[in-house]
């Protein structure tokens, strides 16, 4: 099974290709249908990990460095991209140029991954 995004190299991109799941401890009073079930409820839920992995990481915002390039999801400058010329944690909020317009503080729960 393949989960690759080619579009963002932090994902992860591939499942490994065969289904290996150690367990250990005394498993002999298991029949092979429970064991199996076993097995199978594991990779599900190591599926479901992966999914919520790259989802966050998806949506996760780049490092708000001077020059980096980001998308600003609300306020008047919404669908507009900007750049970010310095960042304040403490307030957490960036100092963005967008495209048209002049730099103007902007919270960053309103930016986005350009």
């Amino acid at each position: 099974m393949s989960a690759s995004h080619s579009n963002n190299p932090l994902l992860r991109t591939e499942l490994p290709a065969e289904d290996v799941v150690e367990i250990r401890g005394a498993l002999t009073e298991l029949d092979p249908h429970s064991l199996e079930q076993r097995r199978a409820s594991l990779k599900n839920m190591l599926e479901s990990s992966l999914a919520r992995y790259d989802s966050v990481m998806r949506r996760r915002l780049p490092s708000l460095a001077p020059g980096v390039k980001v998308s600003v999801l609300r306020g008047p400058l919404m669908h507009q991209v900007a750049v970010v010329k310095e960042a304040d944690y403490i307030s957490e909020r960036a100092l963005v140029v967008p495209d048209k317009g002049q730099a103007q503080w902007i919270r960053f729960g309103a930016l986005g991954p350009a």
